[in-house]
């Protein structure tokens, strides 16, 4: 089984595979702000020291996620975090989104009200990071 790295880019997610070496475990789970037990520190071993010169394979990238700070909880496959102002989207409301972590499609989306708007612009939007736990997503806004 494959490692696969996230990043959340100004909206959008890109995934990258890393080659060789990687050992099975948690790959994939991150259910929570800062990982499975908020340190931010992967318990996956085998890991590459370093990318390779031509970096690692591109899986897929996602972007109509809106605006925002959320980082990604992954669990089962699936992706989960937040933005507002939602390109296409009726409102400028903040969403909880969820994308399949295979392919980067968005599964649904699920408004949890309106964005935050105060203070500087670059200071506003959505913030927290989804907590999978078992068959429930939780999020604050």
């Amino acid at each position: 089984m494959s490692k696969t790295v996230c990043a959340l880019l100004g909206g959008g997610i890109l995934f990258l595979n890393s080659v060789s070496g990687a050992a099975e475990g948690t790959a994939g789970t991150w259910p929570t702000f800062r990982g499975t037990d908020r340190s931010a520190v992967s318990p996956d071993t085998g890991l590459l020291q370093s990318w390779p010169e031509s970096g690692p394979k591109l899986v897929w990238e996602g972007s109509g996620l809106g605006r925002g700070y959320s980082s990604v909880a992954i669990a089962d496959g699936r992706i989960y975090t937040m933005g507002d102002h939602l390109p296409g989207a009726e409102d400028q409301d903040e969403y909880l989104i969820c994308l399949d972590q295979n392919t980067g499609k968005q599964i649904w989306k699920s408004k949890t009200g309106e964005p935050w708007t105060n203070g500087q612009d670059d200071w506003q939007s959505a913030r927290s990071t989804p907590t999978v736990d078992d068959n429930h997503v939780y999020c604050l806004t």
